[in-house]
């Protein structure tokens, strides 16, 4: 295993050819059947939910709050690109806001489709070289230090805040040792691997002797270090662009990460009031957030099924049965098929883009 990192004591700088400068592999049919699979799956649970508990619209409802939430959701994506186009700059790339709004839209419908969002960095990466002027290598860096702003946001939110939703009626008290533990747990290895990722020998080391484990099954070991250690590579090559950064610029990237996601868990507050519901809105967006982070980590596109399931269990508390069908619609229309249908637009338009070419 150890021949697979090289022997030079640094992950930049690859004996042979360095895994960044290889494009990532794009598969649309991957893509396709993972949209179909996806879409089954939600519109079964949804169909399930709707058997059970009925469409109920009640008379206090105020169709202008949905709006609103789909107006929350797209600010959201303008904010986004926003920091696409920043970061882009930061690392010496050429990106358009409206070529980095379609590139956000189309990586949102490749997360969407495939497991763990397993889709979204190549097509990203793929986009951001052909649209930003950027190396591959740079391309991949972008990914990984935009991964890296989220992942921190998140890492020292999470475990905090599942431990706030433990006085309330969100989590049962089965489900707080496990969450609580595994979020624990990805929290720390985030803050680790970024810490060291920045210490290139001691990475290495570390990687070497996790190659050597029997924990795990030897062809898991094989992609699990490769993906660490081409990660690794990415963020030391964007580390002396952060470094040289002004702080103001840093400063932009790190709000616009915070106001994406503010956005974003605005929009569940707008459908609770559009059918006249009023929840405590502080454990109900940390519920949220620490939802969206178990989904994340689901080997399901776009979590389907459970998403919808889910929130009809959590809404159902305050709501009562009779809306939480209908308020797991509207969620999903707004949080997950608004970007399946946006972002296949933008995909498509990327396709015609490269046609022309």
């Amino acid at each position: 295993m150890a021949e697979e990192f090289g022997t030079d004591t640094s992950l930049v700088r690859a004996r042979r050819k360095d895994a960044l400068q290889v494009p990532p592999r794009l598969n649309l049919g991957s893509l396709r059947r993972g949209l179909l699979f996806s879409l089954a799956i939600s519109l079964a649970a949804l169909g399930f939910l709707f058997t059970r508990r009925g469409l109920h619209l009640p008379p206090s409802a105020d169709p202008r709050f949905i709006f609103l939430a789909f107006a929350a959701m797209f600010l959201a994506w303008l904010a986004e690109a926003c920091r696409l186009q920043m970061m882009s700059s930061l690392l010496g790339g050429r990106l358009s806001f409206s070529a980095a709004l379609r590139i956000v839209l189309a990586s949102t419908f490749a997360a969407a489709v495939t497991p763990l969002s397993s889709g979204q960095g190549p097509l990203q990466i793929y986009l951001l070289h052909r649209r930003g002027q950027l190396s591959w290598g740079s391309a991949t860096a972008l990914f990984s230090v935009r991964t890296a702003f989220t992942s921190l946001l998140f890492s020292g939110t999470v475990p905090l805040l599942i431990l706030y939703l433990g006085s309330g009626p969100w989590l049962p008290p089965v489900f707080l040792p496990p969450l609580l533990l595994a979020s624990s747990a990805i929290a720390g290895f985030t803050v680790l691997f970024l810490a060291l990722a920045g210490k290139p020998q001691l990475l290495r080391s570390l990687l070497l002797r996790t190659a050597r484990t029997r924990h795990l099954p030897r062809p898991w070991r094989r992609r699990l270090l490769r993906r660490l250690a081409q990660e690794a590579q990415a963020f030391q090559l964007a580390l002396p662009c952060l470094l040289r950064a002004p702080l103001g610029l840093l400063g932009q990237i790190l709000a616009l990460t915070a106001l994406y996601w503010a956005l974003y868990f605005l929009a569940a507050p707008f459908l609770w009031h559009a059918l006249g519901v009023r929840l405590p809105w502080g454990q109900a967006l940390a519920f949220q957030a620490v939802f969206n982070f178990a989904l994340s980590h689901l080997p399901l596109p776009g979590g389907s099924g459970i998403a919808e399931l889910g929130l009809s269990s959590a809404f159902s508390r305050w709501a009562g049965a009779d809306l939480a069908a209908l308020f797991a619609l509207l969620w999903r229309l707004v949080s997950y098929y608004f970007g399946l249908a946006a972002g296949g637009v933008a995909l498509l338009w990327e396709m015609a883009l490269e046609g022309k070419k």
